[in-house]
């Protein structure tokens, strides 16, 4: 390590090497399996990513921004400097190149969980409770545990069942298995044991994009890092999707659904009120929802009258509160607070 990155490691706490972005090919042939299903690659921030037209097989004349698995291995070394920041691709693998819709779906790769703990706990911390539940056999042991940037995911890999070198064949009654699977199993899983990961209840969808190993998230600052977990034969895990739904205690008709979680799927908020609802009880979720109404309807301070009471998540909105400077991102922060607060003191309400 040089004197200017030791510098930069001593002042920003940030590891300087997260500046040298390294694109990696074999977590993408691991998870694309199947050699006839075709992987899209996305670049961009937030709301405005873009399918990278630069690269990919050409369709109706124009460059897809897909590649064929099989052909990935020989195209990797000319598309990689497209894939240095903010690089996605489709978790699941298409018929087509042109999309990354469910309904155009080749095969079910993985299921995943997006964890955003940043707030509640370190990617170290967060790999250990995932590793925890797995063993206690809440959830199945995952393939690859990514540090994204501030978050983590959790991925575990599909199998078919008749042939277990490849993936899952993304017929439709398997679609729909998978996205219960998704809401139903895994998800209510890590909100029931371990709601500090806090799991965003609107990443379900098998479409799903997720940021390519090695490149860089320029908002964190860090290069994006997966940790496999591998079994006898040196592979990540892997399981089926009837085997999946076996390790939550049900069959594929009785899928248990969690408490209210429904309520959340589609809601702004979801992915912040989830973990607040099962950690700290109907009662202080109702209380955040009328919140965040009131701050999405006025930048003033929510009017919560008498409601406060004892409850720690009025207390802290209206503490903080007070002025209209920042409101949205104190009640986040805050909410989160609560949520793994009351879940570590062991009040919660499920």
């Amino acid at each position: 390590m040089s004197s200017l990155e030791e510098a930069i490691k001593s002042v920003c706490d940030i590891d300087p090497t997260d500046f040298h972005p390294e694109p990696k090919l074999d977590v993408l042939l691991r998870i694309h399996r199947g050699n006839d299903g075709f992987i899209r690659f996305i670049k961009g921030r937030g709301n405005d990513k873009k399918p990278i037209r630069t690269i990919g097989k050409e369709w109706h004349g124009l460059l897809s921004g897909s590649v064929r698995a099989s052909d990935l291995p020989d195209m990797f070394p000319s598309i990689r400097d497209e894939l240095m920041k903010d690089a996605f691709y489709t978790i699941n693998s298409m018929f087509r190149p042109d999309t990354h819709k469910t309904a155009d779906l080749r095969y079910l790769n993985s299921c995943y969980a997006d964890l955003d703990h940043a707030h509640a706990m370190t990617f170290g911390q967060a790999s250990g409770r995932i590793l925890d539940l797995a063993d206690q056999g809440a959830i199945p042991p995952p393939s690859y545990i990514v540090r994204s940037g501030n978050g983590s995911w959790a991925f575990w890999l599909l199998q078919d069942e008749n042939d277990p070198e490849k993936p899952q064949r993304a017929w439709p009654e398997k679609i729909d298995l998978y996205r219960r699977i998704e809401k139903e199993g895994i998800h209510h899983a890590i909100l029931r044991h371990a709601p500090g990961l806090c799991p965003d209840v609107r990443a379900l969808d098998a479409s799903r994009v997720t940021r390519v190993e090695g490149s860089l998230h320029s908002g964190a600052l860090r290069t994006v890092k997966y940790v496999p977990f591998l079994d006898s034969a040196g592979n990540p895990f892997a399981v089926t999707v009837e085997r999946t739904t076996q390790v939550f205690g049900q069959d594929e008709d009785q899928l248990a659904v969690p408490h209210r979680l429904d309520d959340l799927v589609d809601d702004e908020a979801a992915k912040y009120l989830g973990p607040l609802l099962l950690a700290g009880g109907a009662d202080t979720a109702e209380l955040a929802r009328e919140s965040h109404r009131q701050f999405e309807a006025a930048d003033t301070a929510p009017d919560l009258g008498e409601t406060r009471g004892e409850n720690p998540a009025a207390q802290i909105l209206v503490q903080r509160a007070a002025s209209p400077v920042g409101q949205r991102a104190v009640l986040v922060e805050e909410l989160f607070i609560v949520a793994v607060t009351e879940q570590l003191c062991g009040r919660t309400k499920l």
